[in-house]
Order: C-alpha cells, then sequence, then structure tokens
C-alpha cells in the first residue's frame, strides 16, 4: 500500500499510510531487533548474551572477595615494583637495591602517619559535629 506524495514523484517520497516509514527503513528496523545470539545453535536470549554461555552464570560473595583480594594484590606488587625502580633509577643491582629500600621504607612511614593525621583530623570534627545527635540517640535508647 504504497502511495506517492504530493511532491511528484521526488526521492524519498513514498510512503505508506501507516506510519511514513519506507521499505528499507522497516529493514534496518527489523534487522535491531533481531537478537545477536548467533545461529542459535546455543539458544540465543538476547543482547549478545547467550544461555549456555558461561559469563551469564552468577558468582558467589567468596569469588568476588577473592578477585577482590588478588587485584588489590597485583596493585600492591606493581606499586612496591614501581617505588623500587624509581628509588633505585632503574638499576636494580644489590647495592641499589640495599641503599633504596631504607628510604622508601621512611617515605612510605611518613605517607602513613601523614594520612593517619588527616584520618584523626577528620574523625575528631566529625565526632564534634555529631557529638550531640548521638548522645540524644543514645538517650532515647534507639526509639
Amino acid at each position: 500500500m504504497l502511495a506517492r506524495s504530493k511532491n511528484n514523484g521526488a526521492a524519498g517520497d513514498l510512503c505508506d499510510f501507516g506510519g511514513g516509514r519506507s521499505e528499507s527503513e522497516e529493514n534496518v528496523r527489523h534487522e535491531m531487533e533481531k537478537p545477536r545470539g548467533g545461529d542459535g545453535a546455543k539458544g540465543a536470549v538476547g543482547n549478545g548474551v547467550v544461555a549456555g554461555d558461561a559469563s551469564a552464570k552468577r558468582r558467589g560473595c567468596c569469588w568476588s572477595i577473592m578477585m577482590f583480594l588478588l587485584g588489590l594484590f597485583f596493585v600492591a606488587v606493581a606499586t612496591g615494583f614501581s617505588l623500587l625502580w624509581i628509588y633505585t633509577g632503574g638499576r636494580l643491582d644489590q647495592r641499589s637495591v640495599e641503599r633504596a629500600l631504607p628510604v622508601i621504607r621512611r617515605d612510605v612511614d611518613a605517607a602513613f602517619l601523614t594520612v593517619g593525621e588527616k584520618a584523626e583530623d577528620f574523625y575528631k570534627d566529625g565526632s564534634e559535629t555529631l557529638g550531640p545527635y548521638v548522645k540524644k540517640a543514645q538517650e532515647q535508647g534507639g526509639n
């Protein structure tokens, strides 16, 4: 049920009475709605997820914690190696490493001390601000 519009057959003037879309637009729209699960042999679900895909399975809490700790371990090892590389100037011989380790330890201790002091100040400011509210909540017994 295609009809010509009133502009005498100019390009792109074919339209149907149902929604104003040409056949090519309908084909593109139909292709976009197809699931991307491949040939469907595994049982396509849609949005690129296949029903038999291992990545679609849910993992437990222990798995998440282990992966987080593994990532934290790799970050710590990489940070340690980069600090060693920077403090030795790229020379990883025994003498350079032995001279750099006390300096690295001193600087890391100073950085942790600074962070600890800032956390203590933050805690004191927070306890001064929230102190009356906490006392009031304790007196009321949580009611």
